[in-house]
């Protein structure tokens, strides 16, 4: 999906942020405190989210972590929040955005793909996510699923 600047309302931090955008029509994403509308996806974005959920639902059944949608916000800090097309928490943080995913997928249009001769997209995260290693609980490898991954940036 991709980003829109839009005119500036003043909100103080995340919380604001939600309470406002829960009676918007359009799609809003808060980074560094601006006010960021997005765009609509399409209905191939559509069916690899919906597949990659159903992906991670099967593959995360019986532990104590499990997928999350779009529609659930990833905080980063007090004035950026944004809604990945999906994301993996494990524990119930009891509030309506997390803040300690274990991995956040954005899937990518072709206009937005990474190449040779493209940069990276940078997305934003919490500042020491915890990881999901093979001594963690719920850890499994992966079986064939191949992704390109990149360092997450602030």
């Amino acid at each position: 999906m991709s980003e829109a600047a839009t005119p500036q309302l003043v909100l103080a931090d995340v919380d604001d942020f939600l309470a406002w955008v829960q009676g918007q029509r359009e799609r809003y994403e808060f980074v560094g405190g601006r006010l960021i509308r997005r765009a609509g996806g399409s209905e191939d974005h559509n069916d690899i989210q919906v597949n990659l959920l159903a992906a991670l639902k099967r593959r995360l059944r019986g532990g104590p972590c499990k997928p999350n949608g779009s529609d659930l916000m990833v905080r980063i800090d007090e004035r950026t929040g944004r809604f990945p097309d999906a994301s993996i928490t494990c524990g119930r943080e009891g509030r309506n955005y997390i803040t300690a995913p274990v991995a956040i997928f954005e899937i990518l249009s072709p206009n937005r793909a990474v190449g040779p001769d493209r940069e990276a997209p940078r997305l934003s995260a919490p500042a020491e996510p915890p990881a999901l290693r093979p001594d963690r609980p719920g850890y499994a490898p992966p079986r064939g699923v191949h992704a390109r991954s990149a360092r997450l940036a602030g």
